[in-house]
């Protein structure tokens, strides 16, 4: 087993870890939901830092697996095969977090990785290309391939109670 194939593995097995940990305090949630006897107003604060977590998780994750499999001339196909990648978990998300009136929306925003953009690995030592900013995607060219630096969400928290926003940037490790 090569090193990339043992770290693919390992990400791999980490996000399924995180994603078992967050499944369970959710059955755990609604559990307690359920035994209440009189009806409550929906939990004030959703807990952006586990759906934080999962993004970060499910996102690494396809980046690491498609990882040295696009030439930087195929850098549109790279964005959208991950962002066709993205969308069930996404979506499935978005459904978990569904309970007792609140809902999620998440969508890529193009905007978001602006900051990182500025900060891009370059140098005299290294032989990056360009940084570019493609639906959210912050990609570079690395050794001729498509390499991505970075993904950006908006994520919208809807119920009867609340509509708040937040903004996150998943930087990919490496």
């Amino acid at each position: 087993m090569n090193g990339a194939s043992s770290n693919r593995g390992q990400v791999v097995l980490m996000a399924a870890g995180v994603a078992a940990v967050a499944l369970l305090a959710m059955v755990v949630a609604f559990a307690q939901l359920g035994l209440s006897a009189t009806a409550s107003p929906p939990d004030p604060v959703l807990d952006l830092d586990a759906v934080s977590d999962s993004l970060r998780v499910t996102t690494t994750a396809h980046v690491f697996d498609n990882a040295g499999q696009f030439r930087w001339s195929e850098r549109l196909t790279a964005v959208s095969a991950l962002q066709d990648q993205l969308r069930p978990d996404i979506k499935r998300l978005e459904r978990t977090t569904m309970a007792n009136g609140r809902g999620i929306s998440i969508k890529m925003n193009a905007t978001v990785p602006q900051q990182l953009h500025l900060t891009c690995p370059k140098g005299t030592d290294k032989q990056f290309g360009d940084c570019v900013i493609l639906d959210g995607v912050l990609i570079q060219e690395r050794a001729g391939e498509t390499t991505v630096i970075a993904v950006g969400y908006d994520i919208e928290v809807i119920s009867p109670v609340e509509r708040s926003y937040a903004r996150v940037v998943i930087r990919i490790p490496g």
